[in-house]
């Protein structure tokens, strides 16, 4: 199963529309996991059946900010079990049919005063789940400070994404790592002093229960690239490494610089 996320502030815009559209021709996900559509009820749902996503669970802006969903094809077994403005849960039992999960589509309060009791209700929702988890979503924090550049002040980065990180230890979840660019935020701002700098994160992420982690080995998160917002996207592939299990020829040509690569080819023939 593939799941695209993106938090691409408005929908309104046709050129971001054109771009979510060729995002799903090419990853063909069966999950859409959106934040800041800023559209209303009736004009999310009408785009998308227009891209084939039937299956909608929304919740809609409050005022001009927000708007935020999971939609799903037609074939997912999907149970949605709660839905508010920073959080929809839900099961998938139609892949594989026998082994059902859980999927948290999260978007982390930017607010600091919010941070600390949501990250609390998020790990006691895991401590209570019995059944394999993944969050997936704009976390709006990192795991490490080297994963952000310019994002907050160096003596308080630590300090902005301290109850995600508390969150994140407690509960014992991986975080599956990724390909692609390092960075799935960016943001340009002015210094005082009259230049500019760039700030980057890697806000957007997966991060996998231990049993999650073993039932699905091969799964890889890829951050993709599309312009018209200042996210990345991130692409969920459950079976996305099952292609690379068998080792692939490779050859170097400074190898071809080395007195004794003849030799060593002439003996490898040999074995």
């Amino acid at each position: 199963m593939r799941a695209l996320a993106w938090n691409y502030r408005g929908l309104g815009n046709a050129a971001t529309v054109r771009q979510l559209k060729e995002l799903i021709r090419k990853s063909n996900p069966k999950l859409l996991i959106l934040s800041e559509a800023r559209l209303s009820q009736d004009k999310f749902n009408c785009l998308m059946n227009k891209l084939h996503f039937p299956g909608i669970c929304y919740v809609p802006p409050l005022g001009t900010a927000g708007g935020f969903s999971l939609c799903w094809r037609l074939g997912v077994d999907w149970t949605i079990q709660n839905a508010d403005k920073n959080m929809i849960t839900g099961i998938i039992a139609s892949d594989p049919i026998d082994r059902p999960w859980m999927i948290v589509r999260t978007y982390g309060p930017l607010a600091y005063g919010e941070k600390e009791a949501f990250w609390k209700n998020v790990g006691d929702f895991i401590d209570q789940c019995n059944l394999p988890i993944i969050l997936m979503g704009d976390l709006n924090g990192t795991l490490k400070d080297r994963e952000c550049l310019n994002y907050v002040n160096s003596s308080s980065s630590t300090r902005y994404s301290f109850d995600l990180r508390r969150m994140v230890h407690r509960t014992g979840l991986i975080d599956l790592g990724y390909l692609g660019v390092t960075y799935t935020w960016f943001k340009k701002s002015v210094d005082p002093s009259g230049g500019s700098s760039l700030k980057r994160a890697r806000l957007d992420r997966a991060l996998a229960s231990t049993d999650w982690r073993i039932a699905w080995p091969n799964a890889i998160l890829s951050h993709l690239t599309a312009a018209f917002s200042d996210h990345n996207p991130i692409l969920l592939d459950t079976l996305g490494g099952k292609q690379c299990t068998k080792p692939q020829f490779k050859y170097k040509m400074m190898w071809e610089r080395d007195h004794l690569l003849l030799w060593v080819v002439k003996r490898a023939w040999l074995v």
